[in-house]
């Protein structure tokens, strides 16, 4: 309930912004500019399921500590395929968490 309260002070704050304002107006013949309030409390109501979902399979109070060890890290590596063909994979990694015993493991 706390994650969804801070979405829904932030969205509160930041809807009229010159940023956000034109994603749910409405314009019509008369050059009078209205919000699709519908449409955005759907809107709101789909983001919301999406951070329970995230919370769901990315608790942070389940990462144990001293992680994560690293965040937002740009890798980049040749693999090689069964066939022995290599191929570049680059990109960032969203996080990296020291696991049991020598293990780490790579969340994006």
């Amino acid at each position: 309930e706390n994650l969804h309260n801070l979405f829904r002070k932030a969205w509160s704050e930041e809807r009229l912004s010159d940023n956000y304002k034109l994603l749910f107006e409405n314009n019509n013949e008369e050059t009078t500019t209205s919000r699709d309030l519908g449409a955005e409390i759907i809107w709101g109501k789909s983001a919301l399921t999406l951070l329970d979902n995230y919370y769901q399979l990315e608790d942070p109070r389940s990462v144990p500590v001293p992680n994560p060890l690293a965040r937002e890290i740009w890798v980049s590596s040749k693999l090689l395929s069964d066939r022995g063909d290599a191929f570049l994979v680059r990109g960032i990694v969203d996080r990296v968490d020291l696991m049991n015993g020598p293990y780490l493991r790579i969340v994006d």
